[in-house]
């Protein structure tokens, strides 16, 4: 036997769920004959864009950003033949927005993978696609519980905070949150809806890739855009499309599946994946039973609806409150109506709490520490024997 001595800080460990488009994807193609529009590609790295790959392969990325629905699991994958995965779990380096937090934990004693985690996962295929990288992340809290004797926090980003409140309502047990979670935080809450991702899905877009059908046909089947719709309860009376001439033709939050389908938005098996993510829509949202911290920006001119009456062909944009990116109508719903909640709300139009930007926003850092080191005491570890 060996004795391992070291002094490590009494902290509880922290796990960093990342927004849309935050981590580094990389692909596989094992049957080429289906992808010719692809090159050969071995643990390739596609995302962030490419631009070389864009240039000379344009219809590339509409093979690697696509869906495949399995109507006996209710699951989505990657297309036959590709498969997609992101960085070893526990990096965090490569998030940019999180490295100025993780730098400031570091100097409390946090240390990567024993304490500190970045949880990196395929965006693309959220919620319905990532059962194994679930079960990862469940193993990996379990395992920094044994070794920090603490709960874990879990932090989320935009879309990685659905991640976190999935994680707290529906993936887990009572039991199992009461003994490894100890708190979460939602940062730029996207959980309840998130304007843009949305719109990506409705106008056949994403992010900056050159828009080809076959980028359309994949940003239209994405359910990690889907998802983001506004919440069917949080949006009961709020317009998406708006019709001007004839306000009884506006669209409300609930009302969009149908809208969606006269227009040719869903299509096909379309249809049958967004039934899947409409079942996450509908629900009333579960307030979890941890602490929550809650940071979003309401000053911001951000699009909020679409002014549909010219068709959806010729859609405008309505603006409203937000952090240029979401809405901010789900935070102040989940601050209204849930009790174990603290909340922050920067109200500035100044970049610095833009959508993304407001993760590493000098205070909103000190107020997540403080926040993460409630009750947290720090004390020499005992010796442990191995």
């Amino acid at each position: 036997m060996f004795l391992f001595i070291g002094l490590v800080a009494c902290v509880k460990p922290v796990f960093f769920i990342p927004c849309l488009c935050g981590p580094r994807l990389y692909a596989n193609i094992t049957e080429p004959d289906l992808h010719s529009e692809c090159p050969e590609m071995n643990n390739y790295q596609f995302w962030p864009i490419d631009g070389q790959l864009q240039s000379k392969y344009p219809d590339c990325y509409g093979k690697l950003m696509n869906t495949k629905y399995d109507e006996t699991t209710r699951r989505v994958s990657p297309l036959q033949g590709i498969t997609i995965t992101s960085e070893p779990f526990g990096d965090y380096e490569s998030q940019y927005s999180f490295v100025p937090l993780a730098n400031e934990l570091k100097k409390q004693g946090y240390q990567k993978n024993v304490n500190l985690f970045g949880a990196l996962y395929d965006f693309i295929h959220y919620p319905l696609g990532l059962d194994d990288f679930l079960n990862i992340l469940i193993q990996k809290i379990e395992e920094a519980y044994k070794v920090n004797s603490e709960k874990a926090v879990l932090i989320g980003q935009s879309l990685g905070t659905h991640f976190v409140y999935m994680i707290l309502t529906k993936w887990t047990t009572k039991q199992w949150r009461e003994k490894y979670i100890d708190r979460a935080i939602f940062v730029a809450p996207a959980f309840l809806g998130c304007f843009n991702p949305f719109d990506e899905f409705v106008q056949g877009w994403f992010s900056n890739l050159k828009v080809t059908p076959g980028v359309t046909e994949s940003a239209r089947r994405m359910t990690a855009c889907q998802v983001l719709a506004t919440n069917y309860v949080v949006g009961e009376n709020s317009i998406v499309f708006k019709n001007s001439e004839d306000p009884s033709k506006s669209v409300k939050a609930p009302e969009i599946r149908q809208y969606l389908i006269q227009n040719k938005v869903l299509t096909d098996d379309n249809i049958k994946i967004f039934d899947e993510i409409e079942t996450i829509l509908k629900e009333y949202p579960t307030e979890p039973d941890v602490p929550s911290l809650v940071i979003y920006n309401s000053g911001i001119d951000t699009k909020v609806a679409f002014d549909a009456t010219e068709g959806i062909d010729k859609l405008k944009y309505i603006y409203g409150k937000g952090d240029e990116t979401c809405q901010s109508e789900g935070a102040e719903w989940v601050c209204d109506h849930w009790s174990n909640v603290k909340c922050f709300d920067a109200k500035s139009s100044s970049q610095t709490y833009e959508h993304i930007s407001m993760l590493f926003a000098s205070d909103n850092i000190q107020r997540m520490i403080r926040f993460i080191d409630n009750n947290n005491v720090k004390k020499p570890r005992r010796p442990k024997i191995f």
